[in-house]
């Protein structure tokens, strides 16, 4: 995710048109982000990490899906460029944002 947001090399703007992202996976995957705040209170309600750790390893499977199914740079529309830009960007500050709550670091390149 930061490789791909670093060769975009814009910044992205306010001005997103998100109707765009019509793919099943970049719908799942915004249901998914838009989950974290209930599993984070869930599990820090009922003292079970492992509730986070489980909806930060299905968020990194559906990304990955996600990135084998949909170009994100190379779409052609740059409207959808900028959207699936944006959504990478949501993936990779709740997965920083869920792993730092885990007392662990998100690498920025593997």
């Amino acid at each position: 995710m930061c490789s791909i947001i670093r060769k975009y090399r814009k910044e992205v703007d306010s001005g997103i048109d998100y109707s765009v992202l019509q793919e099943d996976i970049e719908k799942e995957l915004i249901k998914k982000l838009y989950g974290f705040k209930s599993i984070v209170k869930d599990s820090a309600a009922q003292y079970r990490p492992s509730l986070l750790a489980h909806y930060l390893l299905e968020l990194g499977q559906q990304f990955n899906t996600f990135y084998n199914q949909c170009p994100v740079l190379k779409s052609g529309d740059p409207k959808l460029v900028k959207a699936r830009i944006l959504l990478c960007d949501s993936i990779r500050q709740v997965l920083a944002n869920g792993l730092y709550l885990l007392a662990l670091k998100a690498p920025e390149e593997m």
